[in-house]
């Protein structure tokens, strides 16, 4: 925020600590803030727009504070925490605020505008615990702790005591009255609040340390190199190719191979040059003898 708004803003809560809200006209706040009417309705379209930018004003200072210390409570403890915060911030315009909050009693419709920015200053004190909100049931229990931070302000208002004993010990008590009645309804409607946990199935496992980025020069998965299985698989593919087209292996060096057999077998009689007969010629008969000698 610039200087300018939070000057016209201290001095709205000024004028709402001495008087009603109803007297804390737009001409006085100008007056208070030493500003014309000009630049206050540059910055701010009416009182109520005044009052949201506290309200977010608050806001942004309670979630800004470190709440590291806060990661191994639960989101109710959170959030307990949180509020308190947010009482510790306001304590300075506690009067401010005791005005506010009498303002309504006289004019209803005021009621409904607070209500409105108090819902969305919920809304960020719920996300500050780490709680996220879901359909309907959502904006009931958003609604449902706005009301409940509101009767924790009365005591918050009329409280002195060093360290809010009071104060906190009311905020606890309707903090156990909403989460009690949060688990009744949603047995039947389904949880209004969800927890805001990073899901760590969602995250990629990292790559191992020995992990080799690919390259554009690095073989894809089709044209990796076969691996032994592989290649010898792929030989005896390639040796029953050749046994079924009757094509006979070439003979290595270590193992002689045998002599073709012939295409067609020469006759008998004529035997080949180059293979021997398979049998001796039969021996001459010897000459018959005369009877008459």
């Amino acid at each position: 925020m610039t200087d300018t708004v939070d000057t016209i803003i201290e001095a709205t809560l000024k004028l709402l600590a001495d008087r009603p809200y109803e007297e804390v006209t737009v001409v006085a706040i100008a007056r208070e803030a030493g500003i014309s009417l000009a630049t206050l309705r540059a910055h701010f379209s009416s009182r109520m727009a005044i009052i949201s930018a506290y309200a977010r004003k608050i806001d942004e200072a309670v979630l800004a504070l470190d709440t590291s210390d806060m990661a191994d409570q639960t989101h109710r403890d959170r959030l307990f925490d949180i509020l308190m915060s947010r009482f510790d911030t306001i304590a300075p315009h506690k009067a401010a605020i005791k005005s506010l909050l009498d303002a309504p009693r006289r004019d209803p419709a005021l009621g409904l505008a607070f209500n409105a920015i108090s819902l969305r200053s919920m809304a960020w004190m719920l996300a500050g615990a780490g709680l996220s909100l879901s359909g309907w049931r959502g904006r009931v229990a958003t609604q449902s702790l706005s009301v409940a931070f509101m009767k924790v302000l009365s005591v918050f208002i009329s409280e002195d005591e060093p360290g809010m004993p009071r104060t906190m010990a009311a905020l606890d008590k309707e903090l156990h009255r909403l989460e009690r009645r949060h688990k009744q309804l949603s047995r039947v409607f389904g949880p209004a609040l969800k927890r805001d946990v990073p899901q760590e199935a969602d995250t990629p496992a990292p790559p191992p340390a020995d992990a080799v980025e690919p390259t554009d020069s690095a073989p894809s998965v089709a044209e990796e190199k076969p691996t032994p299985p592989q290649a010898e698989a792929e030989a005896e593919a390639e040796a029953e190719a050749e046994a079924e087209a009757d094509i006979e292996p070439k003979p290595t060096a270590s193992e002689p191979s045998a002599p073709e057999p012939p295409t067609s077998a020469p006759p008998a009689s004529e035997p080949t040059a180059s293979e021997p007969p398979t049998s001796a010629p039969p021996a001459p008969k010897p000459p018959e003898r005369d009877p008459t000698t």
